[in-house]
């Protein structure tokens, strides 16, 4: 009955001693692992918690009270910042002040030859303008030449307009 109770309470798995020698190399793969990450971590310096204790007792920053924050008067600061943009319109007022009467159109136009006016007004205008420019032509002065004859003259007239 001894025989019979060893060989049917246990029982080895299939494969068990084909895979022994692999789990066994495993297992001390692992151990040799977990020893070396214990001795590579990171370390902290012989006594440090003490060392901190005493350095901020001797800094003073332990057992105080936190110092009170100082107020600043906000209509100060705003008086300020109006002033200051105060003086940058006045600046830029003046200097726009300064600027306008010295470049308007009339006085670059008075300033361009009329030949290069004469030039412009060729080169640019069509006969839709013709009744518009001599609206705002105050005085026409026109030099003509006696040679010309007036059949030249009306087929210029015919050409242009």
């Amino acid at each position: 009955m001894a025989a019979e109770d060893k060989n049917s309470n246990f029982k080895v798995p299939d494969g068990y001693f084909d895979k022994l020698a692999l789990n066994i190399q495993s297992t001390v793969f692992i151990e040799n692992l977990k020893e070396k990450q214990l001795n590579a971590g990171f370390t902290l310096p012989q006594n440090y918690f003490e060392n901190l204790k005493y350095k901020l007792a001797t800094t003073g920053k332990i057992n105080q009270q936190p110092l009170a924050k100082s107020k600043t008067k906000i209509f100060k600061l705003n008086l300020i910042k109006y002033a200051a943009a105060a003086c940058i319109l006045i600046v830029c007022g003046f200097a726009v002040f300064i600027n306008l009467g010295k470049n308007t159109i009339q006085k670059q136009l008075a300033n361009l030859p009329n030949e290069d006016i004469e030039l412009y007004l060729q080169n640019n205008t069509n006969n839709t303008d013709l009744p518009l420019i001599i609206q705002n032509v105050n005085e026409i002065k026109v030099e003509v030449d006696k040679k010309i004859s007036t059949q030249e003259l009306n087929d210029y007239l015919n050409q242009t307009i």
